[in-house]
């Protein structure tokens, strides 16, 4: 079976120059923030998806898809 085509977004130049001028930890916060929000909208899928599951099995769901990439 062939792989799925993935799409490939570019990032305007002029964003791309407000993330060079951030410190790296301001970079750092803003790519926890963005891992964060990934997190709960997995969560938030798995549990509509699976209201009857407990929050033990919720996690091991949400962790399980960043691990197997499967976002």
């Amino acid at each position: 079976m062939k792989p799925a085509p993935r799409n490939i977004e570019v990032m305007a130049d002029a964003v791309a120059d407000v993330y060079r001028s951030k410190t790296v930890a301001e970079r750092l916060r803003i790519a926890n923030r963005m891992f964060e929000l990934a997190r709960r909208m997995i969560r938030g899928q798995v549990q509509a998806t699976h209201p009857d599951w407990t929050d033990a099995r919720m996690i091991r769901e949400t962790t399980g898809r960043f691990a197997n990439g499967t976002i």
